[in-house]
């Protein structure tokens, strides 16, 4: 019952971080101060993170590639989830070798890549506290009991009657699972509350909407820059015909 006590600002909190899962938010103004949140275990001090940083470029970027692989489709969508990353690894003061290894594992970013997909692809959601809201008290359904964790964690993957809740509850579950079964000591070393694990779930969630966003704009580009120029039909010698892209929609709140 401790948790709920501080209900309302942990909700609060919560709805600054699912606002902050659409690119271009400014993470740096949104979140919300709770020194103590977060009860993670250090796993650096101050000169392993200066190896860490040493090491990361040699660890997670193919040796044999060169300078301008950096350019490249795949370069590009690598340093965005790389950004988004180490504001994670900042925030929560955890080594950011380690964090990479967890964000950038096969599991977790096929989670987080399903969860993208749905993001982008529902044109209508729920404003983001009132997901707060349901996100809370689900998750404290499951921690008390109440209710199985099953009902999200084993329904299949897109079901229609859910809504943005249920995909956030979805993923911090299962990602909550699999750090803990993985085996991998140094992941589950880290320590949270309730509301501090939430939102280490949520920010960490964000590294794969931002790289979907990235994703979808580079694709959005090709495909305008492959119909900018098109001959005309054979019977018109006129010159050149400019076509105009697809316009992109911009998903809207519910109200």
């Amino acid at each position: 019952m401790e948790d709920l006590r501080d209900a309302k600002e942990t909700v609060s909190e919560f709805a600054a971080l699912i606002d902050n899962l659409r690119p271009g938010a400014d993470t740096s103004h949104r979140r919300l101060e709770r020194p103590d949140v977060l009860v993670a275990m250090r796993q650096n001090s101050t000169g392993s993170q200066k190896s860490a940083k040493s090491s990361i470029s040699s660890r997670w970027r193919p040796k044999t590639l060169k300078k301008d692989w950096d350019e490249t489709t795949e370069g590009i969508l690598w340093n965005e989830l790389e950004r988004s990353q180490n504001e994670v690894a900042h925030w929560y003061k955890l080594d950011q070798t380690v964090l990479k290894e967890f964000i950038s594992s096969p599991n977790m970013m096929d989670l987080g890549c399903e969860f993208a997909r749905h993001y982008y692809g529902d044109p209508v959601k729920e404003k983001a506290y009132w997901a707060a809201e349901d996100l809370f008290f689900d998750l404290q359904a499951v921690k008390q009991g109440d209710v199985p964790s099953a009902r999200w964690a084993k329904a299949k993957v897109y079901k229609k009657d859910w809504d943005l809740a249920d995909h956030l509850v979805r993923f911090v579950l299962l990602a909550e699972q699999y750090r803990l079964c993985s085996g991998q000591e140094k992941w589950i070393a880290w320590q949270w509350d309730f509301a501090g694990k939430i939102s280490f779930y949520l920010s960490v969630l964000r590294c794969y909407t931002v790289r979907e966003a990235k994703q979808r704009e580079l694709a959005n580009n090709a495909a305008r820059s492959s119909l900018t120029l098109s001959p005309l039909p054979a019977q018109n010698n006129k010159g050149w015909k400019v076509e105009r892209s697809p316009r992109t929609h911009h998903l809207e709140n519910k109200h």
